[in-house]
């Protein structure tokens, strides 16, 4: 167990949602230069006094890499959702030009680290709360990726909230996300830049909102 249970937090007195990260490399990444993140997320209130205390609300799952330190073959090794993901991280690179004269290519993204989101789930008591958007932003930004490249691949499976809700969900965690219906993936180049994040959510609910990879 990671998070120390807390004896007074609740979901109607907690002050905020915190994250714990806790990172492996990823064996299928030949270079070593992939690192796969679970982050798991909490909430917090006055009474926890001692790192890592508190309730445990769900949790999310990544990928971190560069431009370069990531193939077809890694995807491959995890899903096709990943494949996907990947090829749309590549044509973002565009091995630093504009290639295939996509209009998803970015100058900038060989200079920053890409993060492929392939799951995140709240627990059912804690859906339809207001915490999705809060919960991913802390998820985010324990792990890294302020200011990086993400990449969510929105469930279409009838298990979940359904695409369309999934879809303009994603799309609307900061000013700057793309969708590419070629590769069914979303695109948020330079996340939270200049504090843009949304970074708190109407009373949606929130089921799991992506599968493992």
């Amino acid at each position: 167990m990671f998070i120390q249970p807390s004896e007074y937090t609740t979901i109607e007195n907690f002050n905020k949602v915190d994250a714990l990260c806790l990172y492996q490399q990823d064996d299928a990444c030949s270079y070593g230069k992939t690192s796969e993140i679970t982050v798991i997320l909490y909430i917090t209130g006055d009474g926890d006094d001692v790192d890592y205390q508190g309730v445990e609300i769900g949790h999310m799952k990544l990928y971190r890499t560069s431009w370069y330190y990531s193939s077809w073959g890694w995807a491959d090794c995890h899903s096709g959702m990943l494949v996907d993901m990947h090829n749309m991280k590549e044509e973002v690179c565009g091995q630093g030009k504009k290639e295939w004269e996509s209009k998803l290519f970015h100058d900038d993204a060989m200079s920053f680290d890409h993060f492929f989101l392939t799951k995140m789930y709240l627990k059912p008591e804690f859906r339809g709360k207001g915490l999705g958007y809060e919960a991913m932003h802390a998820g985010l930004m324990s792990c890294g990726a302020n200011g990086q490249f993400v990449y969510i691949y929105p469930s279409k499976s009838s298990k979940d909230m359904g695409f369309t809700f999934l879809k303009k969900f994603y799309m609307g965690m900061d000013s700057g996300t793309e969708y590419s219906r070629k590769y069914g993936t979303i695109v948020c180049p330079l996340y939270n830049n200049n504090d843009s994040a949304k970074k708190k959510s109407s009373r949606a609910t929130v089921k799991e909102l992506a599968h493992t990879a």
